[in-house]
């Protein structure tokens, strides 16, 4: 997500969908980070990335669309593709530009979101409660 874009916010969700944000304050090396209180093992959450929209030079954010975690322990949800996932406008009356036009309905209802199975402990300077396992390691 990288210091490229206007902000980041951590989106949390009830077990009824109903969602919570948490502005992320602190950049380092590019990675948006922050600490949130009240956040548990078997929270479901995602992000919102904010910043310009010019896609004739590759600049797309949209906070209207949740983005799940790459680096999620696991993924809660299913996952479908109407219009509302897509950061531009899908039905656009002229097609040729449809592209070009930011969709800013949410798409949270239609994507999975990350599930947190440990939690960072205040004690240990930030390392998390559980062992650690890089992406596409096993123990």
């Amino acid at each position: 997500m990288g210091g490229r874009g206007g902000g980041v916010e951590l989106c949390l969700f009830d077990e009824r969908g109903r969602e919570r944000r948490a502005r992320l304050t602190e950049l380092t090396h590019e990675i948006w980070h922050g600490f949130v209180p009240g956040v548990l093992p078997g929270q479901r959450y995602g992000y919102r990335v904010h910043g310009r929209w010019d896609p004739w030079t590759g600049a797309r954010w949209n906070p209207a669309k949740l983005l799940l975690d790459p680096y999620a322990r696991a993924v809660d949800g299913d996952f479908a593709l109407p219009p509302e996932v897509y950061g531009h406008v899908r039905d656009w009356p002229e097609q040729h530009v449809a592209d070009t036009v930011r969709d800013d309905r949410d798409s949270a209802p239609y994507v999975p979101k990350g599930w947190s199975s440990t939690m960072a402990d205040p004690t240990t300077n930030g390392r998390t409660t559980a062992g650690r396992r890089r992406p596409g390691r096993t123990r």
